[in-house]
């Protein structure tokens, strides 16, 4: 019989082990991280026969959540990790599939090693849920803001950029070359997830992802400039400071 494996289910692994179907977990793979060095009773290795049958393995990631035929007659029990098949390492459900497979076409028996003891699968379970969490939040931080009002991209900007108070004339709301370089500081540090949101009759550059070679005055007014200045209706420099700065220099663009 081919080898099958159960679909993930996390409410079958939290029944088994508390904890192992909480979020956020990635497919198999979030059962998979390395756990730490179990005792050696900790762990049983089991023969599956070829011309037995099924071996009667059911597992999401590396857990075992289920028993039967050859796999409940020689005692495997739902909660145990898959650690090793015929000597080598198995970290998610796609590897176990494999090895097993490999096995019954080559009209061989596998050997299956399993780490039995569940207080190690359950630390396992815990380093692979923070992993999983780390990983979304690094994967998450790299994708493009899909606006400027993204609550993300807001928060960000607002903290940043505080208001300091109203300056009455628009001729002294100038920017100094410090301040400038504050701003400028700040986009290249953000901008990678940013990108050009005019269409492809307005820039070259429609739908990209921003970088400091490619940033205009376009977009760091889109992506910064009104949304730092939208709550208070105020120019930027009022963001800046809220002494008068009369300026030396006129730039236009």
């Amino acid at each position: 019989m081919p080898a099958t494996a159960m679909r993930p289910s996390h409410a079958a692994a939290e029944l088994i082990i508390p904890g192992a179907g909480g979020r956020p977990f990635s497919g198999s793979a979030a059962l998979a991280a390395p756990c730490r060095t179990p005792r050696r009773d900790s762990h049983k290795q089991v023969e599956f026969g070829h011309a037995a049958g099924d071996h009667g393995l059911h597992w999401e990631g590396t857990l075992v959540v289920g028993a039967s035929g050859q796999a409940q007659k020689l005692g495997v029990k739902p909660g145990w990790k898959i650690h090793k098949i015929d000597g080598r390492a198995v970290y998610d459900g796609n590897d176990i599939s494999m090895r097993l497979q490999e096995a019954m076409w080559q009209w061989r028996s596998s050997h299956v090693s399993f780490i039995t003891d569940t207080s190690v699968v359950r630390a396992a379970l815990k380093e692979a849920r923070i992993a999983a969490t780390k990983a979304e939040e690094e994967r998450v931080a790299k994708l493009a803001f899909e606006g400027n009002t993204d609550h993300v991209h807001m928060t960000q900007v607002t903290e940043q950029f505080e208001f300091q108070g109203y300056i009455d004339r628009p001729e002294e709301r100038a920017i100094t070359l410090k301040q400038l370089h504050r701003v400028i500081n700040f986009a290249k540090e953000k901008c990678h997830r940013w990108k050009d949101t005019a269409t492809s009759e307005e820039s070259r550059t429609a739908g990209v992802r921003l970088n400091s070679e490619i940033m205009n005055m376009y977009h760091l007014h889109h992506w910064l400039i009104m949304p730092a200045t939208i709550e208070k209706t105020c120019s930027f420099v009022e963001l800046l400071t809220n002494q008068r700065q009369a300026a030396d220099w006129c730039v236009s663009h």
